[in-house]
């Protein structure tokens, strides 16, 4: 049995909403105290939001892991296969869909994490235990991830999805699907928003990784 004082928590977002959002999940649990990202040195666990999981998302990681036994939870929709060992080297305990951040679940992964890291605090970072327990964490997120995309969007929506990734620009998927060039940009603006990409070819990588085309 443990015996859990006050988990010490700092919680980093892509942008300050979310953060707050994350914070507001955390600050009615007594098992909790969030402290500020300029305390980061001494907390417990770190829970960080971002939209995708690139080089940059990285870097931050592992400077987060260097100076201390520190666990992180990290919150994304996207992450790609090949930075799952990175991230169980940088003490990444799970990943979170945003969909799954609840006020009940949040907490409870938040003290898993502390947990974990007083369990096996001895043990090597990006051990083959903590990338099995990412990967499989990661190949389920991205099958229900597959399982609600598919659900809102349309056949028109993966017709230009599939054309996209083959590389056709506005111009051919208007004419191969026969829709104006307008209805094809509105499409495309819809299906950015809905996975929250940056651009065309930022959104065939989402949509493959969820298993839509």
């Amino acid at each position: 049995m443990f015996n859990i004082s006050r988990v010490r928590v700092v919680v980093e977002a892509s942008d300050p909403l979310t953060a707050a959002g994350l914070a507001d999940h955390l600050r009615f649990s007594p098992e909790l105290q969030i402290l500020p990202q300029s305390e980061l040195s001494v907390a417990d666990v770190l829970v960080m939001c971002v939209d995708i999981v690139d080089p940059a998302t990285l870097i931050k990681l592992r400077d987060a892991a260097a100076s201390r036994r520190l666990r992180t939870i990290l919150v994304t929709d996207h992450m790609a296969e090949e930075h799952i060992s990175a991230a169980a080297a940088c003490r990444v305990v799970t990943v979170l869909g945003r969909h799954e951040v609840t006020p009940q679940r949040l907490p409870d992964e938040v003290v898993h994490a502390y947990r974990d890291r007083a369990t096996n605090a001895e043990s090597s970072p990006g051990s083959e235990r903590a990338r099995a327990s990412l990967d499989a964490r990661l190949r389920d997120l991205l099958a229900q991830n597959g399982a609600r995309s598919e659900a809102i969007f349309d056949s028109r929506e993966l017709d230009v999805l599939r054309l996209l990734a083959e590389g056709h620009g506005t111009s051919e998927i208007a004419e191969r699907i026969a829709y104006s060039e307008r209805t094809v940009k509105n499409l495309l603006y819809a299906i950015l928003t809905r996975l929250q990409a940056r651009n065309r070819s930022h959104a065939v990588a989402c949509a493959l990784r969820a298993g839509l085309i």
